[in-house]
């Protein structure tokens, strides 16, 4: 996709979307994502079962439901008290997009610069420092993800 048609994509997302009314779960989702990544960045590299659980937890109740996301998160090889209370917070709100269920493959010699590219966006402070990341993590070759 080109970067022209993925802004034009942007832009119409950003427009037709009502976020007021969707705040609170986006904070909700953001804060819980950030946590993880975090604590998946403390234990070592991110690989496909990290960067799903992370995908999946983007994910609206209707279409990956909280038990499923808790599930996930039990799987991650972060400290048990993370665990514990990233679980206690997942609830019904969290979650803000669909999609399909397939996990992120990220291939063994990608798996550094997917790393340092969770890495850039949890360090971003302002918005074209967040806009870099997603640029770099978009050009990294993931099977399947556009």
């Amino acid at each position: 996709m080109s970067e022209r048609s993925t802004e034009a994509l942007v832009s119409a997302y950003l427009s037709d979307r009502a976020w007021d009314d969707r705040r609170e779960a986006v904070v909700k989702t953001s804060d819980i994502v950030r946590e993880t990544a975090s604590a998946l960045l403390e234990s070592g590299v991110v690989g496909t079962q990290e960067l799903t659980a992370l995908y999946r937890l983007c994910m609206n109740d209707s279409t990956y439901p909280v038990s499923s996301k808790r599930s996930e998160i039990d799987e991650l090889a972060i400290p048990e008290e993370t665990k514990t209370s990233l679980k206690n917070r997942v609830d019904e709100s969290v979650g803000t997009v669909g999609g399909l269920l397939f996990p992120v493959e990220v291939p063994d010699d990608v798996e550094d610069a997917v790393t340092e590219c969770l890495d850039q966006l949890l360090a971003a402070d302002d918005g074209e420092q967040l806009d870099d990341a997603v640029r770099r993590l978009a050009s990294v070759d993931l099977p399947n993800v556009e």
